[in-house]
This record gives structure tokens, C-alpha cells and sequence, in this order.
């Protein structure tokens, strides 16, 4: 190929390259959790969990709508700390597991710092770097399985839960089901019988896309791991003096830190088969990030045209 050719061909393409900070290794244990849960909506209202963890549960059913991919950082918006991009989109409108609930955190985090902290931007305090970290152990990219657990208390950002009674709504968790397969999720209620744990509903991005769904805790194969249920208790972002009742999200604040979408009806999110069948979901792929920017778009038409001109040019 011509050397002008081959630099047409370069712009076109770099454009196409996928967005910055998907950087970490994905486990594919986690990839395997499609369409397990059956679909289920919170036990309590947003304001159910008290303090930090409304600003948790406020942020998760204000995620927005999506689709399932396994692919990237799993994050429908570009998350910076302190201007450094810790993780961005894959595709538009695209999430995972373990993005949609480092996503969750991160949003909790920005309205509380709003509203608290007349945007600090700290969170207790870390860098960037060590903001990366808490994203490497959350996505399960160590060889620490606690997840989201690990994350808050290596980083000094959350105390674990000892005892499963103890766990609260908005509370980040990973789990794990007998087959070795594994998700991220944020805590809502479990499901009880006889004083056993026989269930547990959660908030994560599943084979419908982000939502709230049940899962069975017990020795199925595809059932919970009772053993391996992580619970980590967040702390406030940033030490306060006493305020009185719990805080509460104020939504206006709450709506900037979040890209406003209409999260789809509960019936558009199909839930797991009766006989545990996968539902996959065909993956798109990568969008072009330039696609999105009309200037960008149009420097792209016109390396087209100038491509073409060239390689007539030069068959004359």
C-alpha cells in the first residue's frame, strides 16, 4: 500500500481504537454470570439503606438503561478522580458486573463529595493511584476473591461484615455459586427461611442489563456459595461532624454525577430461564469514540474523500 494510503488509513482507524482504561485483565469466572438471577425489584425504597449507602442505593436505581457486554471497564460514563481517568466506557450504553458497581461507588462517592464536601474531590484521602488499585481488586483482577470487600478495606475506604446478618442495603458484594462462577453486586435484603439464608437480592448489570435480581443461596449447582458471599461496609467518603438524622442524596446533586437515561421497565429485563439456561446476548463490539463528536466525524468524511482522490490520482 502507498505510503499516503497508509496514512489516511492510520487516521480512520485511530479513532476506532477502544477508549482508555480498560486496562485490567477481566476474570472469567465473573463472565459467567448471565441470566442466573430471576428478576426482582428492591426490598425497600431508595432511602431504605441510611447514610453513605443511600447515596449507594440512590446511585444504583439511578443507574440508567444498558445492555450486558464483557468487555472493557464496564462503566457507561468516564469515571476521572482528581482528572485522572480511572475507567471508561467500552461501548455506549454497555456495563458489567463489576463496572456497573465500581460505577454505583464512584457515583455515591462524587454526590456525597458535593453535597458534604463542597466537591474536595478526596476520597479519604487517596491518589489517583490508589483509586486504580481499589478498581484492580474490586474487578477481581488480584488474587484476592472478596472483590469489592477487599477493595474497601485494603484501601481503608470500608470494615468487612463478619457475620451475613450484619449486611446492609448498599452494602458492595461479591459472591460466588458452586460452579465456580462469580458477580459483583450491591447488597439489598436476603431471602429467609426458617432463619436460614436461602436467597439473596441484589443490584448489578446482569444478562438484561442493570437491574435488581434474586438469586438462590444453597448446594445447586448454580446456587450461591454460602461461604463465599463477600460483604464489605462502606464508609463515608470523608469524615463529618455529627449531622443529626442520616444523611440523605439530594437528587439534584445526585442527577449531575449521573448520566440521565430512562432505565427500561422492569418487564423489558428478561430474567433467567426456569432450567438455567444461558441467555446470551450477541456483543457488538467497539464502537468508534469519535462517532460521538460532529467535528471529529466530519475530519473522518473528509479523509475519506481525500483517500479516494489519492488512489485515483495516482492510477492515472
Amino acid at each position: 500500500m502507498p505510503a499516503r494510503a497508509w496514512l489516511v488509513t492510520w487516521f480512520l482507524f485511530a479513532g476506532c481504537a477502544p477508549p482508555s482504561g480498560g486496562d485490567l485483565p477481566l476474570d472469567p469466572r465473573l463472565r459467567s454470570d448471565e441470566a442466573y438471577g430471576t428478576l426482582a425489584s428492591p426490598s425497600r425504597g431508595t432511602f431504605g439503606a441510611t447514610g453513605f449507602n443511600a447515596f449507594i442505593m440512590a446511585a444504583a436505581q439511578g443507574f440508567g438503561q444498558a445492555d450486558y457486554l464483557w468487555q472493557g471497564d464496564g462503566v457507561t460514563r468516564e469515571i476521572y478522580y482528581q482528572s485522572t481517568l480511572i475507567a471508561a466506557p467500552y461501548a455506549a450504553d454497555k456495563c458489567h458486573c463489576v463496572g456497573a458497581t465500581f460505577q454505583v461507588y464512584m457515583t455515591a462517592f462524587e454526590a456525597w463529595d458535593k453535597q458534604y464536601a463542597g466537591s474536595s474531590g478526596s476520597l479519604r484521602g487517596l491518589t489517583p493511584a490508589q483509586v486504580k488499585e481499589l478498581k484492580k481488586i474490586w474487578f477481581v483482577a488480584t488474587s484476592d476473591e472478596s472483590g469489592a470487600q477487599g477493595a474497601l478495606v485494603g484501601l481503608g475506604l470500608g470494615t468487612k461484615v463478619t457475620s451475613l446478618a450484619q449486611a446492609r442495603q448498599g452494602d458492595p458484594v461479591q459472591i460466588w455459586r458452586n460452579n465456580g462462577s462469580g458477580h459483583s453486586v450491591i447488597f439489598d435484603s436476603w431471602k429467609m427461611d426458617g432463619g436460614q439464608i436461602t436467597g439473596i437480592t441484589y443490584f448489578s448489570c446482569n444478562s438484561g442489563g442493570p437491574g435488581f435480581a434474586t438469586e438462590t443461596v444453597g448446594s445447586g449447582t448454580k446456587d450461591v456459595t454460602l461461604s463465599r458471599i463477600y460483604v464489605g461496609h462502606p464508609l463515608p467518603p470523608s469524615d463529618l461532624p455529627d449531622l443529626g438524622p442520616p444523611p440523605v442524596p439530594d437528587g439534584s446533586i445526585l442527577a449531575d454525577a449521573t448520566p440521565v437515561r430512562e432505565a427500561a421497565p422492569a418487564g423489558d429485563l428478561p430474567s433467567a430461564a426456569a432450567d438455567g439456561q444461558q441467555q446470551e446476548r450477541p456483543e457488538e463490539g467497539c464502537g468508534c469514540r469519535v462517532a460521538a463528536a460532529p467535528a471529529a466525524t466530519g475530519w473522518l468524511m473528509f479523509l475519506t474523500w481525500l483517500g479516494l482522490v489519492l488512489h485515483r490520482l495516482r492510477g492515472r
